[in-house]
């Protein structure tokens, strides 16, 4: 039985490009996060697990030469995985993200 909010394994991986563009360097990160199931409460009901899931995330950033500005555009959870982040005690309300 797991530990509730405890996966056995996860795993990180970023990888970042840094590239010279007129007047300016981007920014280019692309993030994958996997995450073995755990349970959610510690009655370890089926009810209770959240399955492995893996979550994508992307940003690319401007920083413009002048140092006065920056520009940012993200993307997170690029695959819209669903996954639970919280149940109350009583089981009957969670939150997915």
């Amino acid at each position: 039985m797991h530990s509730p909010f405890s996966p056995d394994w996860t795993a990180n991986l970023g990888l970042e490009y840094l590239a010279r563009i007129p007047n300016a360097e981007m920014l280019v990160r692309g993030e994958y996060y996997l995450s073995s199931d755990y349970n959610l409460r510690e009655f370890g009901a089926s009810l209770d697990a959240q399955d492995e899931f893996e979550l994508i995330n992307v940003y690319v950033e401007i920083d413009f030469d002048d140092n006065n500005y920056a520009l940012r555009i993200w993307g997170k959870n690029l695959t819209d995985e669903a996954y639970i982040t919280t149940m109350n005690s009583h089981g009957l309300s969670g939150t997915r993200a």
